[in-house]
């Protein structure tokens, strides 16, 4: 606690520091203090909780309560909806997964059902669950015998499991068997936005997928908040105050809440990146610990024009850090 009140300012605010260049994807990290690794309610996923003795901490203190926002200000929350595969969709070109981001859908869920079928409200979310561990998995290079250990199932069912994965979405396996193969060719992938990540050792070639999802979707994520923080700072609403991932953390005046939350989740959107919207999920609260979800009606945010709440005559190309994609906006 001592090390934290060292860091608070003259107003008992704590100042973390971001580094762009702190991590090889070129995800952003934190510190003095980190702020994207605080203790939450959630110990782990509940895929995993059969081996950790629960997702919930029962008595542990959850550190977020102790940012609370200022006197008059609310915390909003906009968090990319499963924005790591999305990506992944997009860059393999997956029409199943493209079709979800087109339609804003959960596409964890969609990808459940569309293996596994509808199975009923339990058994959907069950197999949603699946859905993450598998599409993470082979992010991260994971085995049948890891997937075996984090599904709690026998190997046989497991590989049954993967192979109904990859059946049903047949351009998964050939992509990351590309991107081994431009590493092996090049000694480099290239990401969508002209960044480059570079790799010596060949046992690590299998991380190229990886990076190429992690460091795009950091890079949509830079792109989001500059453009959310031109918007508050100009219409007065707020600031942004942190970015943990895929999620942006801003602090908003209590009577500009309502009206700043769907512009704030449209512009998470980056719809014009691409052509697809990554859309996200909202939640307020008064301290960080304690944000509670809120409803958002995704048609409606999806026709809001979020550059007509930037300054007037104001160069969108300088939100955008990609040149290619600056004459798109």
């Amino acid at each position: 606690v001592m090390g934290y009140m060292e860091l608070t300012d003259c107003e008992g605010a704590v100042h973390t520091s971001f580094n762009a260049t702190g991590t090889r994807t070129g995800r952003l990290s934190s510190r003095e203090p980190n702020v994207q690794n605080i203790a939450s309610a959630h110990r782990v996923r509940d895929t995993q909780s059969v081996y950790s003795g629960g997702s919930i901490r029962q008595h542990e203190y959850n550190l977020r309560q102790a940012f609370k926002a200022r006197e008059g200000y609310t915390f909003v929350s906009a968090d990319a909806r499963q924005q790591e595969m999305r990506m992944f969709g997009i860059l393999a070109q997956e029409p199943a997964m493209i079709q979800a981001l087109i339609e804003r859908k959960d596409i964890h869920l969609m990808i459940a059902i569309a293996v596994w079928g509808d199975c009923g409200k339990e058994q959907n979310k069950l197999h949603r669950e699946w859905s993450k561990t598998i599409g993470f998995g082979l992010l991260y290079g994971m085995t049948v015998s890891s997937l075996q250990y984090r599904l709690n199932k026998t190997a046989e069912e497991a590989d049954e499991i993967t192979e109904m994965y990859f059946s049903t979405f047949p351009r998964i396996q050939p992509w990351l068997e590309e991107a081994i193969s431009n590493m092996t060719q090049y000694g480099k992938v290239r990401y969508w936005s002209g960044r480059v990540w570079r790799e010596s050792d060949p046992v690590r070639f299998y991380k190229s997928g990886n990076a190429q999802i992690q460091g795009g979707s950091a890079d949509i994520m830079a792109i989001a908040v500059a453009r959310i923080n031109r918007i508050l700072e100009y219409q007065g609403w707020g600031r942004v105050v942190s970015i943990v991932h895929d999620e942006v953390l801003t602090e908003i005046k209590d009577e500009f809440v309502n009206i700043a939350l769907p512009v704030i989740c449209r512009t998470m959107e980056c719809e014009d990146l691409f052509g697809l919207p990554f859309a996200s999920d909202a939640k307020v609260g008064k301290t960080y610990g304690t944000l509670e979800e809120y409803e958002i009606n995704l048609e409606e945010v999806s026709k809001i024009d979020w550059t007509k709440y930037m300054p007037p005559g104001f160069d969108l190309g300088t939100v955008t850090l990609v040149p290619w994609a600056a004459g798109k906006v």
